[in-house]
């Protein structure tokens, strides 16, 4: 399944599905992360993730949506001294890919654009 988490005031950290049948994607990553994923999802889900959530604090706690972009942010400051989003990301890592030589159209697919850059 997978689901969105947003914040709601007075209610909490609630989970959904995503909006749209677009924003359901998967998501393509090379070997060394996925097998990272995997070990990770199945610690946490053999102590404390009934709900199979991926991401939860140490002793199983819901992470607030905002919390990694601002850790991002402070990362970034401390070592560049420049701000960045986790959108910024996108964009560099579209760079690498085509600096790197991959196709174009391959780019394209992967960041879920309609049109080729």
């Amino acid at each position: 399944m997978r689901r969105s988490i947003n914040e709601i005031r007075g209610e909490g950290l609630i989970y959904k599905d995503p909006k749209t049948e677009d924003s359901q994607r998967t998501v393509d990553f090379d070997e060394d992360v996925s097998a990272l994923l995997k070990r990770y999802f199945k610690k946490q889900f053999r102590y404390y993730n009934k709900e199979k959530i991926v991401f939860l604090h140490k002793h199983g706690r819901k992470i607030r949506p905002n919390l990694l972009t601002k850790k991002l942010k402070r990362k970034v400051k401390k070592i560049v001294k420049s701000k960045a989003r986790f959108h910024d990301i996108r964009h560099t890592h579209t760079s690498w890919l085509l600096q790197l030589g991959e196709n174009p159209k391959v780019v394209q697919e992967k960041l879920d654009h309609h049109d080729v850059l």
